[in-house]
């Protein structure tokens, strides 16, 4: 049970960090091609 917990928390903070980083690089690089490549 608790092995899926954290599986699943740290597959969250896997999803928050690329979301971080896929728009942090879409506001400083302002590229659509690389963010659009990066985050689907």
């Amino acid at each position: 049970m608790w092995i899926t917990l954290l599986y699943l928390t740290f597959l969250q903070k896997i999803l928050i960090c690329k979301w971080i980083f896929c728009t942090n690089s879409m506001k400083i690089l302002k590229n659509i091609e690389f963010s659009r490549k990066e985050c689907g």
